[in-house]
């Protein structure tokens, strides 16, 4: 049973800083998409360098919990 738990804790922090990181992204182009000359280039290079590696490692993370430890538990 405690397994079950960290496998959900796991997934769900996963989720919840994957989803922090989309509303910033989402809130610096909608900030800026009416002001388009205003656009922080380094702002939002700076936001994607962070959260292309947060994507990739949460995937790959999130599929193999998936795949080894909740789906053998659900089949």
């Amino acid at each position: 049973m405690q397994m079950t738990r960290h496998v959900n804790r796991v997934l769900h922090d996963e989720h919840m800083h994957v989803q922090s990181l989309l509303n910033r992204l989402g809130n610096l182009l909608g900030r800026n998409f009416e002001q388009a000359q205003t656009l922080n280039c380094g702002e939002a290079r700076l936001l994607l360098g962070e959260l292309t590696p947060v994507l990739e490692r949460a995937l790959a993370r999130h599929f193999r919990l998936e795949e080894e430890d909740l789906f053998p538990r659900l089949f």
